[in-house]
């Protein structure tokens, strides 16, 4: 074979790869917006096993007059589980009050958010399964037990998590 028809040939195979690797990346992104579509209903499962301290209340908390999570606290070296399927739309510690967030979306217009990690072990456009090891929990610097701050939005509605767990706690 000549040398230019071999390059020819590396060229296009290297092109087939790529859009390949392209096209498994859409089928994999497809997989998530057609579960949206069968219009299944979301079931979410606990995030970690631990007990709640603090309670979702619409109350003088936060800016808006709620208190728009629950607070769990666990043993240290906890795992964070992801409550349902999804993709990561924000992993990171640059919205101060929250120390390591992470938001998963999830279809039908859920969104579940974690908060006080002290690791993170996702990123963002990251896929999900329900259960997975998101991220971990670690004894504070003052010697607190671990807690999991834990909210849950329906749309652009905030929704308390008690309504949406199993019954049965952790």
């Amino acid at each position: 074979m000549p040398r230019s028809a071999f390059l020819a040939l590396l060229i296009l195979m290297a092109a087939v790869i790529s859009t390949t690797a392209q096209s498994a990346a859409l089928v994999q992104r497809d997989k998530f917006s057609a579960a949206a579509r069968l219009d299944r209903p979301v079931r979410f499962i606990w995030p970690v096993r631990g007990h709640v301290i603090l309670s979702f209340c619409f109350c003088a908390s936060d800016q808006n007059g709620r208190r728009s999570a629950i607070n769990i606290v666990v043993v240290a070296g906890s795992p964070v589980r992801a409550a349902a399927d999804g993709y990561v739309a924000y992993a990171g510690n640059d919205l101060k009050p929250y120390h390591n967030l992470i938001l998963i979306r999830h279809v039908d217009g859920w969104e579940t958010a974690y908060a006080g990690a002290s690791r993170l072990l996702v990123r963002r456009g990251d896929h999900v399964s329900r259960g997975q090891i998101v991220a971990s929990l670690s004894r504070l610097a003052t010697g607190k037990p671990p807690v999991l701050h834990f909210e849950m939005r329906k749309g652009d509605k905030i929704v308390d998590p008690l309504n949406y767990l199993p019954v049965q706690r952790p």
